[in-house]
């Protein structure tokens, strides 16, 4: 017997659509929960693992915005995500807002990366116009803190107890995108060490020096072979050109850095002159010198290193002390 179809729709077909549409109402489920959370108004899909933490945080916020509490203690695991404080008449601070901020002031759960919050979940301040003087963060402490809450007239005032993170070395490697920045390719890399976290990146600013602009009391001079030159540390802008960031620098105080390594290209034919242990010399108080540690790295060229304590601008090229 042949099926007869329903409404012109063979049954194959019919059996056919259905599936198709349950396919797609399975769809909707699965994708679903990620639309809602880019809506609006919604929380982010930036979830922390410390949420738990922030709740508490929230509940002390509501309390002091119902004017419950005029000062107040809480503690905070500060692990994965951070809290960061964005009042518009402040300004924009070290963290900038991934999303678009009001006149309210408000205070986040971020995911910071290269400074950007990713906000996992804000509270909006209904009876105060500021956090603080100026932003509060806590990427800079270790886990574990305690925040100590103070009402002041319309502002409230968040103070952070608790150790601050150790500075992490950055580097910094030439390449052709900063050839603006060191013409001659001096300086292979940089390494520095910073005095506090505030500092998460550097490009140095080479330049070749005649004899002239230095006064190097105490330093080896060994003619076709020393060479003179200053490095000074710029700090890069988010979205700006590299060539505005050169004609218009934002220098880094030399005394902010508390060790640097330097990796310098020397040509195999200038090391060929001396038959004393290369040096670099910077100026501080004195003229200071580091041994330099040359390895080949091709025919031409060697790749010396040296550790420095603190920083400078001037350095010299030459031989080790006492070397005729």
């Amino acid at each position: 017997m042949k099926k007869k179809a329903i409404l012109g729709v063979t049954p194959e077909i019919l059996v056919g659509i259905i599936v198709a549409v349950m396919f797609i109402i399975g769809l909707v489920f699965i994708a679903a929960p990620k639309l809602i959370k880019l809506l609006p108004g919604q929380q982010s899909s930036n979830e922390c693992s410390n949420i738990a933490e922030w709740n508490n945080i929230k509940s002390v916020l509501e309390k002091f915005d119902s004017s419950e509490l005029s000062s107040s203690e809480s503690p905070f695991y500060n692990k994965e995500c951070n809290l960061v404080s964005f009042t518009l008449s402040q300004g924009l601070g070290k963290i900038k807002p991934a999303f678009n901020i009001n006149s309210e002031s408000q205070l986040c759960l971020c995911n910071i990366e290269d400074d950007l919050c990713r906000q996992s979940s804000c509270y909006i301040l209904k009876n105060f116009n500021a956090i603080n003087s100026q932003q509060f963060e806590t990427s800079d402490f270790k886990d574990y803190l305690i925040l100590k809450f103070v009402k002041d007239g319309k502002t409230l005032l968040i103070n952070p107890i608790g150790d601050k993170k150790e500075p992490e070395p950055i580097l910094y490697s030439y390449s052709e995108q900063f050839k603006i920045f060191d013409e001659s390719n001096i300086v292979n890399s940089l390494t520095l060490e910073f005095k506090s976290t505030e500092v998460n990146s550097f490009i140095p600013l080479v330049e070749s020096k005649q004899p002239e602009q230095f006064n190097p009391v105490g330093v080896t001079i060994v003619p076709g072979f020393t060479s003179y030159f200053s490095i000074k540390i710029i700090k890069p802008v988010e979205d700006l050109p590299l060539s505005s960031v050169k004609s218009n620098p934002e220098f880094i105080d030399n005394n902010a850095v508390a060790f640097a390594h330097v990796v310098l290209n020397i040509p195999s034919e200038k090391l060929a002159l001396i038959n004393d242990e290369p040096a670099i010399y910077y100026l501080t108080d004195d003229w200071h010198s580091s041994q330099l540690s040359c390895v080949k790295d091709t025919e031409k060229n060697s790749l010396c290193s040296a550790d420095i304590d603190g920083f400078s601008n001037d350095f010299i090229l030459s031989v080790k002390p006492g070397a005729t």
